[in-house]
């Protein structure tokens, strides 16, 4: 990767649609879009898709694309992250910026991602961080 930098910013729900593919009551499997306003260093909206899986009522594992139209480091574009999460979600989440994504002023934009919950996993109205490891090439 490229020279490296850090952002961080919060991001907020604003729609969380979920559609069921199978629910037994011990297993739930459901497609899930969704759509975010980003504030902070990384400022705009995005909105994404998933597959996720629940066993037992609790979070087991998701993976799925989320278009991001946002300003970076004053620089605007637009990129797709790619996420993969498992384990219950607890240390198990992979998401990552999808090499040749990134479009205008993101164009060549590398860089994996942490995201931090203020509250349960799972919780669409709990407060989100996310800090982005990057660089531009």
């Amino acid at each position: 990767m490229p020279t490296t930098a850090a952002a961080t910013a919060s991001f907020t729900f604003d729609t969380w649609e979920e559609e069921p593919v199978v629910d037994d009551g011990q297993l739930r499997i459901h497609r899930t879009r969704f759509t975010k306003r980003w504030e902070g260093e990384i400022d705009g909206r995005s909105e994404g898709e998933m597959l996720m899986v629940h066993v037992a009522n609790r979070p087991a594992a998701y993976c799925g694309f989320e278009w991001v139209t946002v300003t970076l480091a004053g620089r605007a574009g637009s990129f797709l992250f790619h996420h993969n999460a498992g384990a219950g979600l607890e240390g198990g989440l992979s998401l990552t910026v999808v090499p040749g994504s990134g479009t205008g002023q993101l164009a060549g934009l590398e860089g994996l991602a942490r995201i931090e919950i203020a509250g349960e996993v799972g919780d669409t109205t709990a407060p989100h961080r996310l800090t982005l490891e990057y660089g531009l090439s």
